[in-house]
């Protein structure tokens, strides 16, 4: 793609990310990306605005929330945040850093059989936006 630049891992944040495997803990330990849990979303913030970043790419895995609260695929495990933490981690993220890209992934239709997870994603992504908007 003419123009097309990989995203710099030190701009990126991953929000939550737990019961990683060997592989994805050692990547992680020598890429720059930026890690958080959904309450320390504030320090992430400032971290990358103390670095220089401008524009940041946010990805949040869908197993990050407490399979308890929502299930959207076979890798959710307990003791992970609730929708409504994870959307205050990404809305608050979003206030003072300009997203330049968004990914949320690991939805498996399968381990999601009264439809929970596609509204709550919805509702994510519109409040996300709104956020963006009110800046």
């Amino acid at each position: 793609i003419p123009g097309f630049k990989p995203v710099d891992p030190s701009r990126s944040v991953l929000v939550n990310a737990r019961d990683l495997d060997a592989a994805e803990k050692e990547l992680l330990e020598k890429l720059p990306i930026i890690r958080t849990e959904c309450p320390d979303w504030k320090s992430a913030a400032q971290r990358l605005k103390a670095d220089g970043a401008k524009r940041v790419h946010m990805h949040v895995d869908l197993d990050v929330h407490d399979p308890e609260k929502l299930q959207a695929n076979r890798y959710t495990t307990p003791g992970g945040p609730a929708p409504e933490q994870v959307r205050m981690a990404m809305c608050g993220l979003a206030g003072p850093l300009t997203i330049a890209g968004l990914t949320i992934s690991a939805y498996d239709p399968a381990f999601d059989p009264k439809g929970d997870v596609p509204p709550l994603v919805g509702e994510l992504v519109v409040d996300l936006l709104s956020t963006l908007e009110s800046k």
